[in-house]
C-alpha cells in the first residue's frame, strides 16, 4: 500500500489511501479532472483508444479539420458556433477573386484598304472574340483566347496527420 491520500475540490471524498480496492475509482477521478467532457486528446499512436484506456465516451474525429479558436471579430468566419466547420480543402477561383490584370496582345495586323500602319504591327488590347475594325484578324485567333485550366487549387496549410479524440461523455 502506498499510503498516499488525495483530495480534490468539488469531488467525492478521496482521503482514503490508495490501494487495490479503490485504485480504479481514483483513476477515473483523475481522468475526469484532466480530460473533462468536451476535451480533445491528440495522439500519434494509431492504436491508442481512450475509451478502453481511460473510460468515458470518446469519438475519433475523422473529418480532416484543424482546430481554430473562436473569434470575437464581427464578420469573421471564425465568429460562429462552436463546432462549425469553415473553409475548404480546394477551391476554384472565380473572376472576382482573381487579381486585377490586363492581357496585352502583340500581333500582326493587315488592314483593309485605306487603313495603314508604318510596319504593319502594333500593340493592342482585345477582349475575347474581338476583331479589329476593318482588319483581317480572326476572332478565333489563339493569341487572345482564355488562359488557365480552371482547376481547383490547394488551400491546405502544412499539416501533420494525427488521431484526434473528442470526449463526449
Amino acid at each position: 500500500m502506498l499510503g498516499v491520500a488525495l483530495e480534490f475540490e468539488n469531488k467525492p471524498n478521496t482521503t482514503t489511501p490508495i490501494n487495490a480496492t479503490n485504485l480504479n475509482d481514483m483513476q477515473k477521478l483523475l481522468i475526469d479532472l484532466i480530460y473533462p467532457v468536451g476535451t480533445y486528446y491528440h495522439t500519434s499512436d494509431s492504436e491508442f483508444d481512450p475509451n478502453t484506456a481511460w473510460g468515458g465516451t470518446w469519438i475519433l474525429e475523422k473529418d480532416g479539420t484543424v482546430l481554430v479558436s473562436k473569434s470575437s471579430t464581427t464578420g469573421s468566419k471564425f465568429n460562429d458556433d462552436i463546432g462549425t466547420i469553415v473553409g475548404e480543402e480546394e477551391h476554384i477561383l472565380v473572376v472576382d477573386e482573381m487579381p486585377s490584370h490586363k492581357h496585352q496582345v502583340l500581333m500582326s495586323y493587315t488592314p483593309n484598304s485605306g487603313h495603314t500602319h508604318s510596319n504593319g504591327t502594333y500593340a493592342a488590347s482585345f477582349s475575347e472574340g474581338a476583331n479589329p475594325s476593318d482588319g483581317t484578324y480572326p476572332s478565333t485567333d489563339d493569341r487572345i483566347s482564355n488562359a488557365g485550366g480552371n482547376q481547383s487549387h490547394n488551400n491546405v496549410q502544412p499539416s501533420k496527420i494525427i488521431n484526434r479524440w473528442h470526449r463526449t461523455a
